[in-house]
This record gives C-alpha cells, structure tokens and sequence, in this order.
C-alpha cells in the first residue's frame, strides 16, 4: 500500500479508508478530545489515528522532543492532512517517569481548550496503545458517565516514590538523554493537606475536569508539588479527584470509585499475558486476543507493530469491522 509521503492527502485518506465510516446522530453530537503522546514508530502511530479517527473530534498529538527530525515532519504532515489534527503548540523533551511526560498531557490540554471546540470529554493516549471499542462504543460509555471523570485509583500509594524529591539528570548510558534519579531531600507536604493517591497516568477526563486542571490555584499547587514526584502522572490526576474538598468537577469520592476502571486495560499479571513481559506489563501477542475482544475498557495498552505486527492487524480488522457492522457491536 502506498505510504503518505507518497500521496496528496485526498488520495491518502481515501486508500486508507479515513472517510469510510458512517456517523450516527449520537457521535456527531459529542464530539472528544484526544491527547495522542508519540515518540516512535510512525506506521503505528498512522494505524492509531486511524483507527480512532472520526471527523467531529478533536486530536491532539504531542510527539516527543527527543524523536528525529524525520519522525517530527512525517508526523506533521500526517497531521496536515486534518483540520481537526494538529500538533501541540509546546513539545516536551520527555524522561520516562518524569514531570516532563505529565506536561505534555498538559500542553494538549490547554490547546484543546484555547481552540474552545465543542468536545465534551479528554482521552489522553500513547502511541502503543490501541482501541478496544468503537467510536459509537466511546461515546456510549462516556455518556454513561454523566460528566463524571472516569480516573483510577490503585490500591497501593508506594510512598518512597514521592517521600523524598527526585530529579533529572543525564543518562550516561544514553548520551544525550535523561533520567530520574532519587534525592535525600525530602519532600514537603502536599498543598491543602491532600491524601496522595496513585492511578493511571490514563483517564477519561470530563471537560470541566480538564478547565479546573489547568485554570484552578488548587490544581497548580498540587502540581507543582507533583514536579519532585516518581512518575507523577500517575498520582496527579487521581489526587485530584479522590479528595472531594478540592471541588475538581467530575470528581469521585473514595468510596465510590468508578469501577470498574474504563480508560485503559493493562495486563499486570503473568499468568494473563500471552506475548512478552516489559517493566512488569504485558505487550499483548496474538493468543491475547480472545480476552481483548471481551474487555470492557476502550482501550489496550500496550502492542507493538515491531513484536507483533499480526496482532494490532488482527484488533485493528475486528474494531473496523465492528464499526461497519460486521460483527456484533458492545462486546
């Protein structure tokens, strides 16, 4: 098949089958934000947005700062071919498990609401992601919601990761690069004596949500405070919406968490991984598809073009031909 630098985009989004899809009332009525975080391996990035890709939402993409030049400009010019495709006004020079990975999110954030388009929830996503369900499936479940936030709250804080500071240094064993390194000094506590919680660095953010996140005091205390943190993505979002007295629209008491947890299903556990284990994760191979289909979660993290090509192929078939109808929806 031809690659789009092949291509004008009229001729690319037709071999590739962007306007394929008929949209109901429903979806075209609510409209979402996407928040798309890439950093390698264009052709996958490419068979991402187009399995999510639906002319009445808004997407988002950062691609990081320490990809090449040439990922940068094959990813623009994907992006040109869509007036609802753009790409983040501020790139991040992204460390892996630092503040730099949640600015990014942010960045998309304040983008998508200073372009004041009509989008009622934020998807925040990876390259290695990929969706479980159907546009009409995500709006389904979003309306289900009712302006709540969808964000989880795991049952262990891991303390040591935010007890004392941790900060970047240059990676010596990847020139140029970075990473986070623990200190000895330790962190104060948190502004307006919030509980700490720690979640997904993933969610499902209602547009409320994500005005007060980037236009609230209280929310940019907190996330300063999150700059010295382990991974904070993973404690911002879920601090903010567990601690009721912070008033986060869309926010959920600890109590009554939304479960089960919609965004993003993540294998941890060996014995439910059929491909290959990285960082305590499963990349998914082809013997996980039975129990991807039958997931309840609107997307799959993660896979990979490079380990098993067969696979995305595979989810991406049975997603298209769900949205045609060819197979039964709501799984």
């Amino acid at each position: 098949m031809p690659s789009i630098q092949n291509l004008n985009c009229s001729e690319f989004r037709k071999v590739y089958g962007y306007d394929d899809y008929s949209i109901s009332e429903e979806e075209r009525n609510f409209p979402i934000a996407y928040n798309i975080l890439l950093h390698t391996d264009f052709i996958q990035a490419e068979f991402l947005l187009r399995a999510i890709y639906r002319p009445q939402n808004y997407y988002c993409v950062h691609v990081d700062g320490f990809s090449p030049p040439s990922y940068h400009e094959s990813v623009q010019k994907l992006a040109d071919c869509f007036e609802n495709v753009f790409i983040v006004s501020k790139t991040e020079n992204v460390t892996y498990a630092g503040f730099s990975r949640l600015q990014a999110d942010l960045n998309c954030m304040k983008d998508h609401l200073n372009q004041g388009k009509p989008w009622k929830y934020l998807l925040n996503i990876p390259g290695q992601q990929f969706p479980l369900k159907t546009n009409a499936e995500i709006v389904a479940i979003l309306k289900n919601l009712k302006h709540l936030n969808n964000i989880d709250k795991g049952e262990k804080v891991f303390e040591n990761r935010f007890k004392t500071k941790f900060i970047v240094v240059p990676d010596s064993g990847h020139p140029g690069r970075r990473r986070v390194s623990r200190t000895d000094e330790k962190t104060p506590p948190p502004p307006y004596n919030v509980t700490i919680y720690k979640g997904s660095a993933y969610g499902i953010f209602s547009r409320q949500f994500v005005d007060y996140v980037i236009n609230n005091k209280k929310a940019r205390d907190i996330l300063k405070w999150c700059r010295d943190v382990y991974s904070p993505d993973e404690y911002y979002w879920a601090t903010l919406n567990y601690n009721l007295k912070l008033h986060a629209p869309g926010s959920n008491s600890v109590g009554d968490e939304m479960k089960p947890f919609l965004a993003v299903y993540v294998s941890w556990t060996p014995s439910e991984c059929y491909g290959r284990r990285y960082r305590a994760y499963c990349i998914f191979g082809i013997r996980d598809l039975p129990t991807l289909v039958k997931r309840p979660e609107m997307f799959a993290n993660k896979l990979r073009i490079d380990y098993d090509a067969l696979t995305l192929r595979c989810l991406g078939e049975w997603v298209y031909n769900k949205t045609l109808g060819l197979v039964p929806s709501g799984v």
